[in-house]
């Protein structure tokens, strides 16, 4: 076994020649932490959901530059076009930013090697999960180019020692399970031998940032306008915070084609922050209400009935009530009967007969 360990990690430093890795590693094996090292190194870090997650750190099992390029060539050599866009997002989190161009050099090599034209868009600021979904799906009206697929680099609720990269098609779904096979198999085969490295150099090539968020964002908002046009304005005070995340600009776009009176802010909650200073759990889906501490305090101050929170990447939301008993936190599914509830009042005043679908996750 500690042979097999032994060659994997040197195997690993043919990939990853930086000081901070020897350092790391050569500290460990002279404290003889074997089982840290095991942890680190076996096995290679799974693909699946779409996507790859786990702690920070170097080794095959662990989150880095090293994964990130060997999942983005994977997710490459499943590409059947000759042409096209690929968009690349990244939450607040440390180290996303440095995924995400990994991703775009990689996208750019892709390309250089095989004699296509296959472009990356990489978004220049944090964005939530869902906005790389919608510039795929529009992609056509955003840049008038058809897009391949989009990375979304996140460790979305997980810990902050956490990071991950979601992939998508380019529709903006989760690609699908034969593409993910695909992906998992190659992801396997750009493991290095003892003679061979199959990562691309990817050299200090600058990628500069796209220049398609505004119109990404612009039809977001159209879109945001479209679905909230029909629905009663409401004269709701609601407090928010956005768990240091990073969708503070595009809520208050939402509540402003909402049209609710007042939305206020959690000051201590408000800034973007990777360590997540305030808060014991990032889950925003978390039944308890110590999360929302911070939230609630901030409305009993202002007499605001309405409290509610988004995952630090967009992904998950949570909304609370102050009743005559107290704080109410509504779960999953209760939220989910009361959306329901309002959509079938919708058609049923309409006298339209197509059925509703609403999937629940608790």
């Amino acid at each position: 076994m500690e042979d097999e360990l032994f060659e994997t990690i040197q195997k690993w430093k043919r990939e990853d020649e930086s000081r901070e890795t020897e350092e790391c590693l050569s500290g460990l094996l002279h404290e003889n932490k074997m089982k840290l090292l095991s942890a680190l190194m076996m096995p290679l870090i799974k693909f699946g959901t779409g996507g790859i997650r786990g702690i920070v750190g170097p080794g095959y099992a662990r989150v880095n530059v090293q994964n990130v390029q060997r999942l983005a060539q994977a997710f490459c050599s499943t590409i059947e076009e000759d042409t096209g866009v690929v968009f690349i997002g990244y939450d607040h989190r440390e180290h996303s930013k440095v995924f995400a161009e990994t991703i775009s050099k990689t996208v750019v090599e892709y390309s250089k090697r095989h004699g296509k034209d296959i472009t990356p868009e990489p978004f220049p600021q944090t964005v939530p999960k869902q906005i790389v979904s919608f510039a795929c799906k529009n992609s056509q009206a955003i840049c008038n180019k058809k897009c391949v697929g989009g990375f979304m680099v996140t460790g979305a609720y997980k810990p902050r020692d956490y990071n991950g990269v979601k992939i998508y098609n380019g529709t903006g779904c989760q690609i699908r399970a034969e593409q993910e096979q695909q992906v998992r198999k190659r992801m396997k085969e750009l493991v290095p031998t003892n003679e061979t490295v199959f990562l691309w150099e990817l050299g200090d090539t600058r990628i500069e940032p796209s220049q398609s968020l505004d119109a990404t964002l612009e039809l977001y908002q159209e879109e945001l306008s479209r679905v909230f046009r029909e629905m009663p304005k409401h004269k709701v005070d609601a407090v928010y915070t956005p768990y240091h995340g990073v969708c503070q600009r595009y809520v208050d776009m939402a509540t402003d084609c909402l049209g609710l009176k007042r939305v206020t802010r959690v000051p201590s909650q408000w800034r973007e922050d990777p360590l997540f200073p305030t808060i014991a759990f990032n889950n925003v889906e978390e039944i308890e209400m110590k999360n929302l501490e911070d939230a609630k305090r901030t409305a009993d101050k202002e007499n605001i009935p309405v409290v509610f929170a988004t995952g630090p990447n967009g992904d998950k939301f949570r909304v609370a009530e102050k009743n005559s008993k107290g704080w109410h936190v509504f779960s999953g599914d209760e939220a989910a009967v009361i959306a329901l509830h309002y959509l079938m009042e919708k058609r049923s005043s309409k006298r339209q007969g197509s059925a509703v679908v609403m999937p629940s996750r608790t």
